[in-house]
């Protein structure tokens, strides 16, 4: 079995959606040039080498419709021979697509395969502008279709987490973020874009909106987002954005071949699933199989990028997992709550944060794991090599 390693890492900046620098921007186009820009920084790499493009995208209509992996591939220049699919599993799409992606190497039918991962929250609501949930299923299952807030909220109520210990969280989340940018980490992956936008007019975005804030939010300012009487606040919840990631992944035996530097090498992924009316706990079923499957234990792992859809979750997470020790190896330069979530580029950027992290810090293994709409979750094992 080949063993998959990864060696081009890029994102744009994240940006707010409806207010943010993206606004304006079609998340084809912007994909196609974070793919240029990956494949730009690998100049040993012949595109035509590139045996499929895939791309996770949590809600597939409008400009996100029609197979949206195809149209970016043709867009970056990749061969129109080069088969393209597009991956939709809630928050957990761009790492599911990399799984798969994953296995097509593994199984030796591909040597070098590009992944991506886009969401404008901007242009297309979570779940389109014509959801359609099964009358039948809610009849069986009436809990399938929880919002995400109130999961948050049942989380909450259920392991014990305040909304004190929701605030210092989100608040740290913001902390370690500005400091990211402070001190000249997050431009490691953030590439500068020069795009058009729908009046053909440039648009120039580098930072996430998190670097030009003049002041960190305050929590005791947020009023309960879900339920009258909860502790869930857009203050202490991630806010929906706009952006994209992409990594490229080779065989290690072609890169090596051919020279190419390698970042990382891909130990192993995994998925896992919780009823979804607690949709925040989703990642502990796959960081479990993962773990179990690798012969690992989490205090073998050195860094950790998990998702912060809501801080209720995130240290619901933490405290089930016995990890309270390791916090400060816990998204060292904040999350999706100071950053913000482009769901469908959610997965890949925990990655592609965690590569980086682990690089600064001389990190052996690292493990990212993200959770999902209806109560799915995924995770990564990294080993640096």
């Amino acid at each position: 079995m080949q063993e998959v390693v990864i060696v081009s890492v890029v994102r744009s900046a994240f940006s707010c959606a409806a207010s943010g620098q993206l606004c304006r921007i079609r998340p084809d186009e912007l994909l196609a040039q974070v793919y240029r820009n990956a494949i730009g920084r690998v100049p040993q790499l012949n595109r035509d080498s590139i045996g499929l493009s895939m791309v996770g995208c949590a809600t597939q209509e409008g400009e996100q419709g029609m197979n949206l992996a195809r149209w970016v591939s043709l867009h970056s220049g990749i061969p129109a021979e080069t088969p393209s699919v597009t991956c939709s599993m809630g928050e957990c799409s761009s790492m599911a697509a990399l799984d798969w992606a994953m296995l097509s190497i593994q199984s030796g039918t591909r040597d070098a395969v590009i992944i991506g991962g886009v969401e404008s929250m901007t242009l297309l609501p979570l779940g389109g502008y014509n959801p359609s949930p099964s009358a039948r299923l809610m009849d069986k299952l009436p809990a399938a279709m929880t919002p995400s807030g109130i999961s948050a909220e049942n989380v909450a109520a259920r392991y014990k987490i305040d909304r004190k210990a929701q605030d210092e969280y989100a608040e740290l989340s913001f902390v370690r973020a500005r400091d990211g940018w402070d001190r000249g980490f997050f431009p490691r992956e953030v590439a500068p874009l020069t795009l058009k936008d729908n009046l053909n007019q440039d648009v120039v975005i580098s930072r996430d909106d998190i670097a030009d804030l003049a002041e960190l939010p305050q929590m005791n300012q947020f009023k309960p987002a879900f339920l009258k009487n909860g502790t869930v606040t857009k203050g202490n919840s991630t806010f929906a954005a706009d952006g994209a990631v992409t990594l490229l992944l080779m065989s290690k035996e072609k890169a090596v071949e051919n020279g190419i530097p390698i970042l990382m090498k891909i130990r192993r992924i995994a998925a896992g699933g919780v009823n979804p009316d607690l949709e925040p706990m989703a990642m502990i079923p796959a960081i479990k199989s993962l773990l179990e499957k690798e012969q690992v234990s989490l205090k073998d792992i050195d860094y950790f990028e998990l998702y912060e859809g809501y801080a209720a979750g995130l240290l619901a997470c933490v405290n089930e997992l016995k990890l309270e020790k390791k916090m400060e190896r816990i998204n060292c330069y904040g999350g999706s709550l100071s950053l913000g979530s482009p769901i469908g580029a959610e997965g890949t950027r925990l990655i592609s944060t965690l590569i980086n992290v682990m690089h600064e810090k001389s990190g052996t293994l690292g493990l990212a794991a993200v959770s999902g709409k209806g109560g799915m979750g995924c995770a990564t094992l990294l080993e640096r090599v």
